[in-house]
Order: C-alpha cells, then sequence, then structure tokens
C-alpha cells in the first residue's frame, strides 16, 4: 500500500484494491442522503433502490477502466461502454416509476431523480468522488428546497392523488365529487373500480389545489360521509 489516503480514495484514477473499497463506499453514501430525502417523501424508490444503483453504477464504471488497464487484449478498447449501457439501461428502471394517470402522469421526479443517482454513481465509480459529492448536494437542494420555494409561490399547481373506498358503490362517486368541488378543488380526472363479491368500490380522483391544508381538513370532511370506509390523499411527483 503506497501514497496517503487522498491518493487512494480520490485523485488515483486507476483501479486497484484499495481505492475500489473507497469509492464504492462514498456511492453507498451518496444513494444513502438522496434516498434518505425520498424516504422522507413517501416515495415508492426510497433509501434502500438509490444506494444500490449509486454502488451499482459506481461497481460498473469501475470495472470499464479496470479491464483494459489491466488485460493487454483489451488494453484498447473503451472504458466507457460498459458504462453507456448504465446510462441507457436505467432508463427502464426510471420508466417503471412512472404511473400514468389518464391524460397527466406521476413520477417523474422520482425517475429523473434515478438517472441522475445513476450518473453520480458512474461519476465515483471513475474516481471524480469529490465532483459526485458536490452533486449529491445539489440533488439534495432541488429535491428539498425547490420543493418549498414551489409550495410558497406556487401552490396553485399542486396535484394530488385522492383515492377513497367506499361500500355504497356508483352512488357515491357524483355525490363525493360535488362536495370535493365546494372546496374550490379542481378535478382533473377520476377513476372509479367496483368489487361485485362484496359491493364495494374504489374511487380514485386527480385534483389541482391550492389548499396547502388539504390532507388533512379533507379527509376529515370526507369520512363523514355516509358509506365511505377509508380515504388516502397524495401527492403526484
Amino acid at each position: 500500500m503506497t501514497g496517503n489516503i487522498g491518493d487512494l480514495l480520490f485523485f488515483n484514477r486507476t483501479i486497484d484494491e484499495y481505492n475500489t473499497i473507497g469509492r464504492l463506499l462514498a456511492a453507498l453514501l451518496a444513494g444513502g442522503i438522496i434516498g434518505f430525502q425520498r424516504e422522507q417523501s413517501n416515495q415508492p424508490a426510497g433509501l434502500r433502490t438509490h444506494m444500490l444503483i449509486t454502488v451499482g453504477s459506481a461497481l460498473m464504471m469501475m470495472l470499464s477502466v479496470y479491464l483494459p488497464q489491466n488485460f493487454d487484449y483489451l488494453k484498447n478498447g473503451d472504458p466507457g461502454r460498459i458504462a453507456a449501457q448504465v446510462v441507457s439501461g436505467i432508463g427502464f428502471l426510471g420508466a417503471g416509476a412512472i404511473i400514468r394517470f389518464g391524460s397527466s402522469i406521476k413520477g417523474l421526479t422520482t425517475a429523473a431523480t434515478i438517472w441522475t443517482t445513476a450518473g453520480i454513481g458512474l461519476a465515483i465509480g471513475a474516481g471524480m468522488i469529490g465532483e459526485a459529492l458536490i452533486a449529491v448536494l445539489i440533488v439534495f437542494f432541488i429535491l428539498s428546497g425547490v420543493e418549498i420555494l414551489e409550495q410558497r409561490y406556487f401552490s396553485r399547481r399542486i396535484i394530488k392523488t385522492i383515492i377513497i373506498d367506499t361500500d355504497n358503490g356508483l352512488q357515491s362517486l357524483d355525490s363525493l365529487c360535488s362536495f370535493i368541488k365546494t372546496y374550490n378543488i379542481n378535478i382533473i380526472d377520476r377513476n372509479f373500480s367496483i368489487n361485485y363479491c362484496n359491493q364495494t368500490a374504489t374511487i380514485t380522483l386527480m385534483v389541482r389545489t391550492s389548499r396547502k391544508s388539504l390532507t388533512h381538513l379533507l379527509a376529515d370532511e370526507i369520512t363523514q360521509i355516509g358509506g365511505v370506509r377509508a380515504i388516502k390523499i397524495d401527492d403526484l411527483k
């Protein structure tokens, strides 16, 4: 073992048994920071998902560098080929986080975060640890700080899904929609499904509102309506 820790973990662009460990740990930390924020926001891709993405991306990038570095017959190979497949392949994972709801979609922010997190992992695998950690801070600010600005200055753009379980089926749909509109809430789209075995139904509404207190206020009122069994309100991100 030669050189100081900084050389091994940050400035040495070659791949050896020492800096691989450091880069994997750095990737774990980076994914953990972003994943923690996503977990706090109750997003489907949370802590474990983002940790796995950064560690996996860093590992693929290190493999891309390691092969031409250690095998003579691959010395003229392109070290970016494996990494390039990560960039395109991660798109499939991001697509899985996107849900279409009527004419709108949910999960674009989560998909973009997954794609960016993979890029951070690749940067760490290439030895750009300092730059990658700066990118982590920028991503964290976008997900947390910018969201606060959006809620304060663009509150009219808040879009939520309301999922209501009811036991009196189709008769509840029109009455619920009429009640929700009394709060000056715009219903963008609605979906209705019924279970004929037990005569229950699930009503899913996508709404746009400027009311920051929508979640608790509206939920409490709707639960007082006859036939409503349960209600869940989520942000569309």
